[in-house]
């Protein structure tokens, strides 16, 4: 039985990650000032890019970023990122296979979202590069909340989730008795690259399938995770995890 199935973007649908960190790093040194930076985002509280910019500009400047310096972040970072890709789509390539195994993900009844630690409009000049088809799927993506605070990203995977829970259609059965014989729903799969997907997985109660195009498994496997892929090119291998994420009762990660 098909279920949720939510996806992260760099690194699980575009190999981006390269030209995401040096377009971000570069737009901080202009705005802000600040030099040195640390791109392991283990390292940072909220690996989003509201949280890196908040924690960047605090290491810089020991405050947090004034809402002019935010948004003028986000402005360069944008331009930056549409002058790179422009100039060369090869800079930010899909994952290979991303697409047959979306359509086929569409073609099985899944519900598909998106739940990114980038902001919007970022995620999708990289999205729209890389020729990876997300029309029509909710997305959550970082953002801060109303106490300004950055969202975490188990609240960014969990807005995506509420989002295709009150899309689905309503059962058939749902005014019906229930006889005992009405079948567990699936667990929700989050796929994601770092181990900070992992960790939202894992606080959700997610299934998760772990992605890694660079092949260092290690990272993901110190969470837990023991589904990872390299790509999606084996389609048949893709679909397996991802549905023995879904009816595991016990993931582990």
């Amino acid at each position: 039985m098909p279920g949720i199935v939510i996806f992260d973007v760099d690194g699980t649908l575009t190999a981006s990650t390269g030209i995401d960190d040096a377009c971000l790093c570069a737009a901080w040194e202009r705005v802000l000032g600040a030099r040195n930076i640390d791109t392991d985002w283990s390292n940072y509280q909220h690996s989003t890019d509201e949280g890196l910019t908040l924690e960047v500009c605090r290491r810089a400047h020991a405050r947090a970023p004034r809402a002019e310096e935010m948004a003028r972040v986000k402005q360069e970072f944008f331009a930056l990122l549409r002058e790179r890709t422009r100039a060369s789509a090869a800079c930010c390539p899909a994952v290979p296979g991303v697409n047959d195994l979306l359509a086929a993900l569409r073609r099985g009844g899944w519900q598909i979202g998106i739940a990114s630690g980038a902001w919007e409009e970022s995620a999708r000049i990289k999205l729209a590069c890389a020729g990876v088809d997300v029309s029509g799927l909710p997305g959550t993506f970082a953002h801060a909340k109303p106490c300004g605070a950055p969202a975490a990203r188990e609240e960014i995977v969990g807005g995506t989730i509420r989002e295709l829970v009150a899309r689905a259609p309503r059962p058939r059965s749902a005014n019906r008795p229930d006889t005992g014989g009405t079948p567990v729903p699936p667990r929700p799969v989050y796929v994601g690259d770092g181990p900070w997907d992992a960790r939202a997985a894992r606080a959700l109660g997610l299934g998760f399938v772990g992605v890694r195009v660079d092949d260092r498994h290690d990272r993901l496997r110190r969470e837990g995770a023991s589904r990872i892929l390299r790509d999606y090119t084996n389609l048949a291998a893709a679909l397996s995890l991802i549905d023995q994420a879904a009816n595991d009762p016990t993931p582990t990660a």
